[in-house]
């Protein structure tokens, strides 16, 4: 049973953290690290304005600043839903995950079997379209490869063994693992083949006593 890890790209608006709506633009506010407003130092000059004025600048802060608290409440969901799907397989297989690559030998990345064009080679960096096909076959190898002991064309889709099953036949299913349901259906799995795996072993040397 393996895992393949799929970079997800989430795109942010951060720039609610370094620019003033128009309206609230009327200070020049002062930055902290990274660039990013220094929204006390913003209020204590914002008490300076007129009466008439601060009323509406502070409703119209208001909510400029809950927009910025629902930015940073999706980032950290998207950061913890990843932290958490990553705790539930290490738990649940008992592995280390190595989601970078980093510790991984480049013949883990790839076993999709299927690229378009665009894909980039792990080993040598070109797109997949660059590639020359082998004789008499539809695969496309990579000058590269023979370093890492597979010359065929690699793509930075990293895969992870979970378990290792000695069981007939192949099963092919996706799992949602950010749901409770799915994560409860992929345990059982687990559980199901690792038992027919002991049982398969178990006869197995029955069998051989036998004879």
């Amino acid at each position: 049973m393996v895992v393949f890890m799929e970079r997800e790209v989430k795109l942010f608006n951060l720039g609610l953290l370094f620019n003033l709506p128009t309206g609230l633009d009327i200070f020049q506010p002062e930055r902290e690290k990274h660039g990013f407003i220094d929204y006390r130092s913003l209020l204590r000059t914002s008490l300076m304005l007129h009466d008439d004025i601060i009323l509406p600048y502070f409703d119209n802060l208001k909510v400029h600043l809950e927009k910025i608290q629902v930015c940073l409440g999706e980032i950290d969901a998207w950061l913890m839903d990843t932290a958490s799907n990553i705790h539930y397989l290490e738990t649940t297989f008992d592995v280390e995950l190595d989601p970078k690559g980093t510790n991984m030998p480049k013949s883990n990345w790839c076993r999709c079997g299927d690229h378009v064009n665009s894909d980039t080679c792990s080993l040598c960096g070109q797109i997949y379209q660059k590639h020359k096909t082998g004789r008499g076959t539809t695969l496309r190898y990579c000058p590269e490869g023979f370093e890492v002991g597979s010359d065929t064309f690699c793509c930075d889709k990293l895969y992870q063994q979970l378990g290792n099953y000695s069981i007939q036949g192949k099963y092919e299913a996706t799992f949602d693992i950010s749901r409770e349901s799915d994560r409860e259906q992929l345990k059982m799995l687990s559980e199901f083949l690792s038992k027919q795996h002991t049982l398969a072993q178990t006869q197995s040397n029955f069998n051989w006593g036998e004879w």
